[in-house]
């Protein structure tokens, strides 16, 4: 199977090609005549002037001959000719319906004021001539590569467009309809499955009711069948040609693409007596038929033609669909399908088949509009906002029971569907500012949309925390809110004798167990790899742990020294270890800090971090002990900026 398929479309176009002028009138000679006489009519007076009669009236005493010229003077010289003149030509002046038009019964649903007003339909072909008096193209677009003009070159299209909406000298079947040229055909009537595509997304873009297809081929297209299948499912009904390669006896499947398709209405063609055209598509997917043999329609040049072929059935039943879509305008795509079905008379084996499907298309003649009551708008709308949450309110101003469903839209795009019972909608969201709508659907399928409300979704800032309640703790101090905030997370805590100790110097092991705390570590099961920190040790399990993750290390000597004062430079690698740390200003550069230090990278980063700062004299003091308060200091900072990069 071919992921793009480029081979060309044919044009089901017809089998037949017969000319003829919209106003057929007979031949004149210069010696047709009308003869009135005084009194009675003379036959034999005219044919003794060679003259041949044609008609005799009873009305008046006159006849019509044929006689050559010098006859005609002859005889007006006579006393019983009252005068001889030219039986002169008159022309029809009214608008016409082509045979298959009036098959349908669609001038009996005109009559009910059913002529397709506001349906939106796009014939997808070799375009239309936009000069042709008959028609008229509310727009459309090119899909093919020579031209960005979807005026006809062809005239496929035209004669198309006219079966379906005609409104001039010759009347199509639904002459009210918008009428929307795509051309995805060029001038010899060929085109590709990427154009038709194209197309399928310009109509659910410009929300088309109606596509007509009279086009086809041999190849299948899964990227083909998806764009139809996504028309379908936005609410388009897609009608095509079944195709002209149907075999005489009807025995065979040759329905063609992409009539062949399931959400696609196969149209077959029927002559006259309703019987079927001998080149018209068969098979299963044959849904109906509709007249397509020597059918007049509009053409090129203002002119008309008659052609046959399914392309000339398709737009019939177009046209069908657009007449039953102004009538039910309460129903979807897949209910006028449905319809269609009925609208039918069977033909064949009197159920569906492969020749004619579910039969001939036939419009009820007491088809009117049917009157939709408006629902009115839910009012009162309005929002709770709470922290990253939106809880939107309305009262329904209709009767709750004729109530479907509420579609609630955010920033014009639907977010949900809530049931009729139902006037509450909850929604988790970030924080920012979003403008609400809810629409009302009715079981009768009427619609209207709210007012909009627009409400801004904001973080609340959070309740202060409760300071630690230690005899040596400041909450004044500069140091409070960091020791504050690791004491609630339940990283830093205080000792027996009810203090904290913000200004001791920690030591490697309670700076590790801190570190293990606020990273959220499982612990390690304890390898003693350091030869001063035995299982028993208080900080063993966290000491263990960190090694493991590579957050900490010992000395040479294979010792640890737990009790020991932790310096600020080896703060700066155990922070640049733990936490990915991006900087926000540009980095520092301390008198005491030689290149050659271990920890001078690091020192960089947690200054340029904002994690850490040094001191007013241009010195970081890398060898410095630390106090448990400033530890508090940094380990916090490191963790809101983790959060802020990484949320």
């Amino acid at each position: 199977m071919k992921t793009y398929n480029s081979y060309r479309l044919l044009l089901a176009l017809t089998l037949a090609f017969l000319f003829l002028p919209l106003a057929s009138h007979a031949t004149v000679e210069e010696t047709h005549v009308i003869i009135h006489f005084n009194d009675a009519i003379d036959d034999e007076v005219v044919m003794e002037h060679g003259g041949t009669i044609l008609d005799t009236f009873t009305l008046i005493p006159a006849l019509t001959a044929s006689l050559t010229p010098e006859s005609i003077i002859e005889l007006e010289k006579l006393e019983a000719i009252h005068t001889i003149e030219e039986d002169a030509i008159v022309e029809v002046n009214q608008a016409s319906v082509d045979w298959g038009v009036a098959k349908t019964n669609a001038p009996a649903v005109w009559d009910n004021e059913v002529t397709g007003e506001g349906v939106k339909v796009a014939v997808m072909d070799t375009g239309i001539a936009t000069d042709h008096p008959d028609l008229e193209v509310a727009g459309g677009a090119s899909f093919v590569s020579y031209t960005g003009d979807y005026d006809d070159d062809h005239g496929h299209g035209t004669h198309v467009a006219g079966i379906l909406a005609a409104n001039g000298q010759l009347i199509g079947m639904a002459p009210d309809v918008e009428l929307y040229a795509l051309k995805v055909l060029d001038d010899k009537g060929n085109g590709f499955h990427s154009g038709i595509i194209r197309a399928l997304e310009w109509s659910v873009e410009h929300e088309v009711d109606l596509i007509n297809l009279s086009m086809g081929g041999a190849d299948y297209s899964s990227a083909l069948e998806a764009a139809i299948d996504h028309a379908y499912n936005e609410g388009i009904l897609i009608i095509a040609a079944a195709g002209n390669s149907g075999t005489a006896n009807g025995e065979d499947t040759t329905t063609e693409y992409p009539a062949n398709f399931d959400n696609v209405i196969a149209v077959a063609a029927t002559d006259k007596d309703d019987q079927r055209a001998d080149f018209s598509a068969t098979g299963d997917a044959v849904e109906v038929a509709a007249p397509g043999v020597r059918v007049q329609s509009t053409h090129l040049n203002g002119d008309y033609k008659l052609i046959s072929g399914t392309s000339m059935a398709a737009p019939h039943v177009t046209g069908h669909l657009a007449l039953l879509k102004q009538a039910r305008a309460d129903v979807t795509n897949k209910e006028l399908r449905e319809l269609l079905h009925t609208q039918t008379i069977q033909l064949g084996t009197g159920e569906r088949n492969n020749l004619y499907g579910y039969g001939r298309i036939e419009l009820p003649t007491d088809l009117t509009v049917k009157e939709i009551k408006e629902p009115l708008v839910p009012v009162e709308l309005s929002a709770d906002v709470t922290a990253e949450k939106v809880t939107l309110n309305w009262l329904p101003t209709i009767d709750q029971e004729k109530v479907e469903a509420y579609i609630i839209y955010r920033d014009g795009k639907r977010v949900a569907k809530v049931e009729g019972e139902h006037t509450t909608y909850i929604e988790e969201i970030e924080p920012g500012t979003y403008t609400y709508e809810v629409k009302t659907v009715t079981v009768d399928h009427g619609e209207v949309i709210s007012e909009p409300l627009t409400i801004e979704v904001v973080t609340p800032e959070p309740e202060p925390l409760e300071a630690p309640d230690f005899i040596d703790f400041n909450e004044r101090a500069w140091y409070a809110p960091y020791m504050t905030a690791l004491y609630h997370q339940d990283v830093i805590g205080g000792f027996e004798d009810e203090t904290i100790r913000p200004n001791n110097e920690i030591t490697r092991a309670d700076a590790t167990i801190m570190l293990v705390r606020a990273l959220e570590l499982n612990p390690t099961v304890n390898e003693q790899r350091f030869t001063d920190v035995s299982s028993a040790h208080y900080a063993a399990s966290a000491i263990e742990t960190a090694a493991a993750h590579e957050l900490i290390a010992g000395y040479s000597d294979q010792t640890f020294q737990p009790s020991a004062e932790i310096t600020r430079g080896e703060v700066a690698v155990i922070l640049t270890r733990s936490f990915s740390l991006s900087p926000v200003e540009a980095p520092q550069r301390f008198t005491d800090v030689e290149a050659t230090y271990f920890g001078s990278a690091a020192i960089e980063l947690v200054t340029s971090a904002t994690i850490a700062t040094g001191y007013p004299d241009g010195m970081f003091q890398p060898q410095a002990s630390v106090s448990r308060a400033e530890f508090s200091a940094f380990l916090a900072r490191a963790l809101e900026h983790e959060k802020s990069e990484h949320p």
